[in-house]
C-alpha cells in the first residue's frame, strides 16, 4: 500500500507527523487532490484537544492539484487542474478525510478551480470561512446572495470582523446589500471598514453594545457571531433590538441569554451531506445542507474569478507539513490574530535562475518579483560572463556593468554556455527547474532540448520562460546536417540576410535560418549589431542554427510556462511561438503580461505569474512522486 506524510491525531492533546499514513482511497463523488498549501483553524486544535478522533487526518482547509476525479462528481473536474476547498477534518467517522497530508479526497461538487490570479496559498484560507457564511447569512438567515441586493436593506452584526470567517461575511454581507456593521479590536478596525463594514465597533469597549443599539435606531435584528463564546454571545444580546432578533454562533454550546431572540448554529461538517458522530452525539446526512453547498461554492467560484472576493491575510509557516504542528500550537496559545496560518506542503529545495539579456536591470526586477512567492522556494541566480552595453534607455535606470551569455550564437559560442550550465549544476548542486529571459530563456531550452536529444536525463524538472527567442544549437552534429543539405547558392542566399529568399534551401535550412533571420531583424534595436555579423560568414560552422520543432524529434515532458508582453515586437512573438511546440501542451501554462520584452511590474500581472510558477514546481513534484 502507497504511503505518505500526514498529521494524525494520536490521542486526546496529541497529533503527530506520521510517515506511514495511507494515501486515501478515492471515492465516486470525490477527487484525489496533491496538497500544495493547507491553512489551520480553532477547530482543528479544539477536535485534536476535546473531541475523541484518535487516528483521524487533522485539518479542513487547502489548496492543491488535482490528481484524479471520481466517476460520479458532477463539476468538470480534470488532472492538473489547481483547486481548493472544504474537507471534514478530524472525523471519527471518515479517518481518511483532512487536509494535511500530501494527498487528501475532497468531496467533488464542493471544491472550485483557484482563479489564475491567486495563489496557492490564498486559496488555501477559503474552505472554512466561505462554507460557514454562506450557511450563516444564506441557508439561516436567508440574505439575499450576493449581488441581488434589497432596496431597503436591514442591518446586519458581525461580530468579529476581523477573523478569518468574520472578513468573509463583512464582504459577502455587503455585497448583499446590507448595511453592515462589525466588532474587532481598534488596531483592526481599518482593515475591516476596506473590506466594506459601513460602521465598525471596538470589542473592548464597555459601550460598544449600547453604541450599536444606538446606531441602529433598536432596530437591529441579525447577529453572526464568528467568536461563539459567552461574552460575544452576551455583547450581541446587548446589541440586538429589544424587540428580538436573531442570533447565530457557530457552536452548539453557545446561544443568546436573551430568550425573546431566536439563537441558531451552523456546523460546515454537515455540508457534504454524510453522517457523522462527534462524541456522543450523531448527525445524519443533510442532503439540503450538500445541495445548498454545491450551488453557494458555485456562485463563490464565479465572484472569485472576477476578484470580489478578498482572501483573509496570510501568515505562512514554514517547515512543510511539520509546520503544521508548531501552528496548531500557536493558535492553542492565541498567538494568531488576524491572519491565517498557512503551510506550504512542499518545500523544492532549489531553483536555478538562468538569466540573460544585454542588460543587469530586468535581472533586478526578476529578483524582486521571485523575492514576492513562497519563501521556501531557492533561487541561485547566474549572470552571463561577457561585457557588453545596455539596451537602449536603459543605462539611465540601471548602472554598468551590463553582461550577457554570448554575442554569436553558433555552435561553438552556444555549447560553451551549456558546458557553464553544467559547472553551475555541479557547483550548487541538484536543481529542480530553470527560469530563464529572453536570451537566457532560449539557452535553458536548447540545452534541455540536447539533453532530451542525446537521451539524457533531465536536469530540470520544470522551466518558466520570460519572452523566450527561439533556441540555437550547440550541436556541431545538428549544424552539420543542414549543412550537407545546402549548395552554394544555398550558402549565398543566407551570407545575404535579410535581402535574400530562403524559400528554395531545403525545409531544414529554411526553417533554421528563417527562424535565426527574424529574431536578428526583431532584436536590432537592442543588439545594435549587424546581420553581417551573424550570416556572411566564410565558415559555415559560425552560422546561428535554430532548433525548429521539424528539423528534430527531441520533446519535453515536464511542465512549463511560458510569459510574454502584449508589447512584444511582432516579429518575436512569431517566432516564441516555436518554443511552445517542444512541452506537451497538457502540461503547459502561457501567462501574457501587458508588457513588452521585460519582466512583468505590474500587480496583477506579477499574481498571475507567481501563481503559474506554484503550478509549474507543484505539477513536477507530481510527476516525480
Amino acid at each position: 500500500m502507497a504511503t505518505q506524510q500526514a498529521i494524525i491525531v494520536q490521542g486526546p492533546k496529541k497529533a503527530a507527523l506520521v510517515n506511514n499514513a495511507p494515501i486515501p482511497k478515492l471515492r465516486d463523488d470525490y477527487i484525489l487532490v496533491k496538497t500544495v498549501a493547507v491553512a489551520l483553524n480553532p477547530t482543528d486544535w479544539k477536535h485534536i484537544d476535546f473531541i475523541p478522533c484518535t487516528g483521524s487526518l487533522v485539518g479542513c482547509d487547502y489548496s492543491g492539484i488535482v490528481e484524479a476525479v471520481g466517476k460520479d462528481v458532477k463539476k468538470s473536474f480534470r488532472k492538473g487542474d489547481r483547486v481548493a476547498g472544504l474537507v471534514h477534518g478530524c472525523n471519527a467517522s471518515q479517518h481518511q478525510d483532512g487536509s494535511c497530508a500530501e494527498y487528501i479526497v475532497a468531496k467533488g461538487d464542493l471544491q472550485i478551480h483557484i482563479p489564475d490570479a491567486m495563489s496557492f496559498e490564498d486559496a488555501a484560507t477559503l474552505g472554512v470561512g466561505i462554507s460557514t457564511v454562506g450557511q450563516s447569512l444564506y441557508q439561516t438567515f436567508q440574505l439575499p446572495f450576493p449581488l441581488e441586493t434589497e432596496d431597503d436593506p436591514p442591518s446586519i452584526l458581525i461580530y468579529g470582523g476581523s477573523t478569518a470567517t468574520g472578513s468573509i461575511a463583512v464582504q459577502m454581507a455587503k455585497m448583499s446589500g446590507m448595511h453592515v456593521i462589525a466588532t474587532c479590536s481598534e488596531k483592526n478596525s481599518d482593515m475591516v471598514r476596506e473590506l466594506g463594514a459601513d460602521a465598525v465597533f471596538d470589542y473592548n469597549d464597555l459601550e460598544a453594545a449600547v453604541k450599536i443599539r444606538e446606531h441602529t435606531d433598536d432596530a437591529l435584528e441579525l447577529a453572526f457571531d464568528t467568536v461563539s463564546i459567552d461574552s460575544s454571545s452576551r455583547f450581541c444580546g446587548e446589541a440586538l433590538s429589544s424587540q428580538g432578533g436573531c442570533y447565530h454562533s457557530l457552536l452548539y454550546t453557545t446561544r443568546c441569554p436573551r430568550s425573546d431572540v431566536d439563537s441558531s448554529v451552523t456546523m460546515a461538517y454537515t455540508l457534504p451531506g454524510e453522517a457523522y458522530q462527534k462524541g456522543n452525539t450523531k448527525t445524519p446526512a443533510k442532503k439540503e445542507d450538500f445541495d445548498f453547498g454545491v450551488e453557494w461554492w458555485q456562485r463563490v467560484e464565479g465572484l472569485l474569478q472576477e476578484g470580489r472576493i478578498i482572501p483573509h491575510p496570510v501568515a505562512k509557516k514554514p517547515g512543510g507539513l511539520k509546520g503544521v504542528l508548531d501552528g496548531l500550537q500557536m493558535m492553542r496559545q492565541g498567538k494568531v490574530r488576524a491572519q491565517k496560518l498557512v503551510t506550504p506542503s512542499f518545500i523544492p529545495r532549489a531553483c536555478c535562475l538562468i538569466y540573460s539579456y544585454l542588460i543587469c536591470y530586468d535581472i533586478k526586477i526578476l529578483s524582486t518579483l521571485m523575492e514576492l512567492g513562497d519563501p521556501s522556494w531557492e533561487f541561485v541566480f547566474v549572470d552571463g560572463e561577457l561585457d557588453t552595453h545596455a539596451a537602449p534607455g536603459i543605462g539611465f535606470f540601471a548602472p554598468p556593468p551590463y553582461h550577457s551569455y554570448l554575442t554569436s550564437f553558433n555552435p561553438d559560442s552556444v555549447d560553451k554556455v551549456h558546458q557553464f550550465i553544467e559547472e553551475t549544476i555541479e557547483e550548487h548542486g541538484h536543481f529542480d527547474g530553470a527560469i530563464g529571459f529572453s536570451q537566457g530563456a532560449s539557452l535553458i531550452l536548447s540545452f534541455l532540448l540536447e539533453n532530451a536529444a542525446a537521451g539524457s536525463p533531465l536536469p530540470f524538472q520544470f522551466a518558466v520562460l520570460f519572452s523566450s527567442t527561439p533556441p540555437f544549437s550547440g550541436d556541431v552534429k545538428y549544424a552539420d546536417h543542414i549543412i550537407s543539405q545546402m549548395g552554394e547558392k544555398d550558402q549565398d542566399q543566407i551570407r545575404n540576410i535579410p535581402d535574400s529568399d530562403l524559400s528554395s534551401l531545403s525545409p531544414l535550412a529554411r526553417d533554421a535560418f528563417t527562424a535565426a533571420s527574424k529574431v536578428v531583424t526583431a532584436t536590432a534595436s537592442i543588439t545594435e549589431i549587424p546581420y553581417s555579423d551573424f550570416f556572411d560568414k566564410d565558415d559555415l560552422l559560425d552560422l546561428p542554427y535554430v532548433i525548429h520543432p521539424d528539423t528534430t524529434a527531441a520533446r519535453l515532458p515536464i511542465p512549463v510556462v511560458h510569459i510574454s508582453g502584449k508589447q512584444e515586437p511582432a516579429l518575436l512573438r512569431e517566432v516564441a511561438s516555436i518554443t511552445h511546440q517542444f512541452f506537451d501542451k497538457n502540461l503547459s501554462k502561457t501567462v501574457i503580461h501587458t508588457g513588452g520584452h521585460d519582466i512583468p511590474r505590474s500587480p496583477g500581472d506579477v499574481q498571475r505569474v507567481l501563481s503559474a510558477m506554484e503550478w509549474a514546481i507543484e505539477t513536477s513534484k507530481l510527476a516525480l512522486m
